[in-house]
């Protein structure tokens, strides 16, 4: 299980995430659904080691990993630009996670499991956008984190495409059982990736729960706007 308890960040004296607590189970689903610059990129920097907290504790299964390393945290982002690596090939970027010398076997399999095996000797500037996206997944899960998490990954992609990759991202979890934590500012997208909600604004956890708990009795004003409710 991942837990925050009392997570607080700031930046330059500006305050990013304040008081910020939740837990996820272990192979369960979470979004964190909220307007641009509400800190939701934060909290996934937090949870794989690439931020460390000013106050409060993370823990994986109960340990306090405040201190952990991302390499020891067995956790995977997929980056809201992807950050493929340009000078590698489509399999090169999936063979140096491995980070071992019989990679081959693995490799094809992703690659076969995304829908580009036969992109395999390509490189990422030569893929469409939706390939773009199947790369970054492939290589956030070749190495077979426990924890995903998601960081906006379909928000430059074309709306006839997010259907098929939302549905590859949980054919993909299914399969692998992994801890998921998916990052969104778009309700619908939210809606396709699980029931189980937080909803963020300004550093501020305003309500969790299920989206259509959300819409039925929202907190406040600002979650009654966010979600459209009249």
């Amino acid at each position: 299980m991942i837990e925050l308890k009392n997570i607080s960040k700031s930046k330059q004296q500006n305050k990013i995430l304040e008081d910020i607590s939740f837990a996820v189970k272990k192979a369960d689903r979470l979004v964190i659904l909220g307007p641009s610059g509400s800190g939701k990129t934060t909290i996934l920097r937090l949870i794989a080691g690439l931020d460390a907290p000013e106050q409060g504790q993370i823990l994986f299964d109960g340990k306090n990993m405040n201190n952990a390393v991302a390499s020891k945290r067995q956790v995977s982002m997929v980056f809201q630009d992807l950050a493929l690596w340009p000078h590698m090939s489509v399999r090169e970027n999936l063979a140096f996670c491995l980070n071992k010398k019989n990679t081959k076997t693995e490799v094809t399999d992703m690659l076969s499991a995304v829908g580009l095996l036969d992109k395999a000797k390509a490189y990422p500037q030569q893929l469409s956008g939706g390939e773009k996206q199947r790369l970054a997944l492939a290589r956030s899960l070749i190495s077979n984190p426990k924890i995903l998490l998601l960081d906006e990954p379909l928000s430059s992609i074309d709306p006839l495409l997010k259907d098929d990759l939302i549905k590859l991202i949980l054919d993909l979890r299914k399969n692998t059982h992994i801890t998921m934590i998916y990052v969104t500012h778009d309700q619908a997208e939210a809606a396709q990736i699980t029931d189980n909600v937080i909803l963020l604004h300004q550093g501020k956890i305003e309500q969790k729960g299920s989206l259509t708990e959300i819409r039925n009795s929202p907190n406040n004003l600002f979650v009654k706007k966010f979600m459209g409710v009249k």
